[in-house]
């Protein structure tokens, strides 16, 4: 940079930030005396000032999309550059505002029309700062020493989050066979190794499989070597990098598993999640479409617009990253791999986790980094853990509904290309969770609490079902009653189990004794459903409290229980009251059972009415023309039309908003209670801040019913979930049913 002529400007906002760093650093933000906006000037002044040899306004302008602005405000629009508290500690906005264009206030304000970049600032006074500094890094190859670092790290100070073993939690294990990175072959080792698991997608790409007939081969040392089997790009990438580290086993699934050999196949699918969860590390390689792409910066340069520096006059600033920004490089990556339903399960079960993307970053239960950020975290000496917590998915290891449920609402988001794994690619989820419940899922809905299971809907959009079929000629292999069996970005559940302490403000009671059928037998079988046996027990002062369990007086609260087989837990959970004992995988029966279950209920006839204005009417009636709705229909009696209750609607393209004189089905599925005063769940229940009917009561007292269709052969199906006052109900003409709801 000896040729750099550094502007006015560039010298100014140069000098300022020195200053504004070191006052951060001190913790004296309140001395510094300088402004922390700056106009820089036009874009055309800006390039004046580049050919002038001016690297500061040259780098500025090469880190930024100037087509976009130039298309948006023409050739000439204004520059602006803006400190931040944290890093990162400089951004710009580009772009012209109404009225006065140097107003600094409203150029700052976030939620304006202007963007810009934000940028890292690499002073090394900021190294042991919590905001940590900006870390350059070479675009075309990735840093294999920093990998090891990160590795040393965790396995030196992270033992109590990220070195211990998910043990009795998970799901069954078979001797799984690796590719071994040195020799080039695949080889089933006698004795545990130290091995890598890849995470990645498949796409549209032919891949080579490991079948019956070619496996003799491939454990041939150089069976992947030139003249050999041509291993994908992203495969052999994850082969060199595995290499460069020093993890000399690498799995992957197309190599690993025999894909003819169907049993073993099945028994691999199940123990998946042990696959991860014993990998040493897990490479995730982000900016891989599909097996053939492989991984950039180990076989090709990373791709990028924008150059990634600015160099001021004496300083040199880094264009931020989504890692480094705070938002999970890997969780939130705009990728194929996020999108798809197997590899939430990988992310779930994996300990450790190394994103390969435009910016390599690290996830693990006890930090989180990013390539271009170094943090305090990192530096020998401080402390190895973040202060933020590390976004990433875990395995449910205590029996915690609201966790399941936040894994269930992840994996509703994503894809599969075939439907007939909409089971098997949640299987390794739901296993360790089962295991805390009596008779584990159903469908994915635990059976303890089967009645709370079936309460989930929709938002915004809705869902679509995952078989691309629906319910009404009754040949859809997944239940319309399971939210496992639909696809869409806002489910949201109802799941609110009163052993949960402190409890919650609402209570479920059952109407309903559900029965499944077994594939193998044909024999009906009660589903458990059983939370309300057990919050009768426990309501007797004087039940005897279970082996295992200590109960916990809490002063003027009510008290509550823990149990032994939760001191892994930090910090341990508390219920309101006992439940049934951890069960191991083994001892579970897990039985094969048909998607329909026996309902034996109430059912009633009633009609819908669209409460809100004729515009939302035809609004949502137009974007039924392109798209999924949700409205909410108030439900009434079809004699006096009185308000008894509300339903949300699951619409999709095509659909139509039922009318309002057309009869409608519901069944009785189970009664509820919530808390009226205070409630903070008036955007699940709607009519509690709506309607007078009810609120003036302390509790809500309502039944939760399904809309049903039939279908040709007399079974029915959900078309959606609805609450119907319980006054209103009593006045209802109920009839009684017995019918398998599919």
């Amino acid at each position: 940079m000896d040729d750099n002529k550094p502007c006015q400007f560039c010298t100014v906002v140069c000098t300022a930030l020195e200053v504004w760093e070191k006052c951060l650093v001190l913790g004296a933000r309140h001395l510094y005396p300088a402004p922390v906006d700056f106009f820089l000037g036009t874009s055309v002044e800006f390039e004046a000032r580049a050919s002038d040899g001016c690297m500061g306004c040259r780098s500025l302008l090469a880190a930024h999309d100037t087509k976009s602005k130039e298309e948006k405000y023409g050739k000439v629009y204004g520059v602006s550059l803006h400190f931040s508290a944290s890093q990162p500690l400089v951004f710009t906005k580009l772009g012209n505002l109404n009225g006065d264009n140097r107003d600094l206030a409203r150029r700052r304000n976030p939620f304006g029309d202007l963007s810009g970049e934000m940028f890292l600032s690499t002073n090394p006074i900021l190294a042991t700062n919590p905001m940590g500094r900006g870390r350059p890094y070479d675009r075309d190859s990735y840093n294999t020493s920093l990998f090891k670092r990160w590795i040393k790290r965790c396995d030196e100070h992270h033992q109590s989050t990220c070195s211990g073993k998910y043990e009795k939690f998970l799901l069954p294990e078979e001797t799984l066979t690796f590719i071994d990175v040195e020799e080039r072959c695949i080889v089933t080792p006698e004795t545990p190794v130290r091995y890598a698991a890849l995470s990645y997608v498949w796409g549209g790409a032919k891949v080579p499989l490991s079948t019956k007939a070619n496996v003799p081969y491939l454990r041939l040392p150089g069976a992947f070597l030139a003249g050999g089997m041509e291993l994908p790009a992203t495969i052999n990438d994850a082969v060199r990098l595995c290499a460069s580290i020093g993890i000399r086993y690498l799995w992957v699934d197309s190599l690993c598993i025999v894909q003819d050999d169907l049993e073993t196949k099945m028994k691999h699918i199940k123990a998946m999640g042990s696959v991860y969860a014993n990998a040493y590390l897990t490479l995730v390689p982000l900016s891989a479409e599909s097996a053939v792409d492989g991984i950039s910066r180990v076989s090709r340069p990373a791709p990028s617009p924008n150059s990634s520096y600015v160099y001021l006059a004496t300083k040199t600033l880094m264009r931020a990253t989504q890692g480094s920004i705070g938002l999970g490089p890997i969780t939130l990556s705009n990728t194929t791999w996020r999108t798809r339903a197997w590899t939430l399960q990988e992310l779930v079960f994996s300990k450790r986790v190394i994103g390969l993307g435009p910016v390599a970053s690290w996830v693990c239960s006890g930090a989180q980094w990013s390539e271009d950020l170094e943090l305090p975290s990192e530096i020998e000496g401080q402390s190895a853990f973040t202060e933020k917590k590390p976004d990433k998915p875990s395995v449910v290891v205590s029996p915690s509904l609201s966790d399941y449920a936040s894994l269930a609402q992840l994996y509703a988001k994503r894809d599969m290309t075939l439907s007939s794994d909409t089971l098997n690619a949640f299987e390794g989820i739901m296993i360790p969770m089962s295991q805390w419940f009596p008779n584990g899922f159903l469908f994915g809905i635990p059976e303890f609490i089967f009645d709370m299971g079936l309460l989930w809907d929709y938002r915004r959009r809705g869902a679509q079902s995952r078989s691309g079929v629906g319910w009404e000629n009754g040949s859809n292999s997944f239940p319309s009653w399971s939210w496992i069996s639909y696809k869409g970005s806002h489910l949201q559940t109802f799941w609110y189990p009163d052993f949960s302490y402190p409890q919650p403000s609402t209570v479920t009671f059952p109407l309903v004794k559900w029965k499944k059928q077994e594939k193998a037998t044909g024999a009906w079988k009660d589903i458990d459903n059983s939370y309300h046996r057990v919050r009768k027990h426990f309501e007797n002062p004087e039940a005897p409290i279970p082996d295992g369990w200590t109960k916990h007086e809490n002063g003027d609260e009510p008290p509550y229980y823990q149990h032994s087989s939760h001191d892994h837990v930090t910090p341990q959970p508390k219920f309101s009251y006992p439940i049934p004992p951890f069960q191991r995988y083994r001892d579970i029966n897990s039985v094969e059972h048909y998607p329909h279950v026996l309902f034996e209920g109430s059912l009633t006839r009633v009609k819908f009415q669209f409460f809100e204005s004729s515009e939302q009417y035809n609004s949502y009636t137009e974007r039924l023309q392109s798209h999924g709705v949700v409205p909410e229909m108030d439900i009434v009696n079809p004699v006096d039309g009185s308000w008894i209750g509300r339903l949300r609607l699951n619409l999709q393209q095509g659909d139509s908003i039922p009318d309002n004189e057309q009869v409608q089905e519901i069944i009785a599925i189970s009664e509820g209670k919530q808390k009226n005063s205070g409630s903070d769940k008036a955007d699940k229940w709607s009519e509690l801040s709506e309607r007078d009917e009810i609120k003036g009561e302390e509790w809500y007292h309502y039944v939760n019913v399904l809309w049903i269709g039939w279908t040709k052969d007399e079974k029915i199906y959900r078309k959606a979930l609805g609450r119907v006052w319980y006054t209103g109900w009593q006045k209802l003409e109920l009839g009684h049913v017995r019918v398998l709801l599919i």
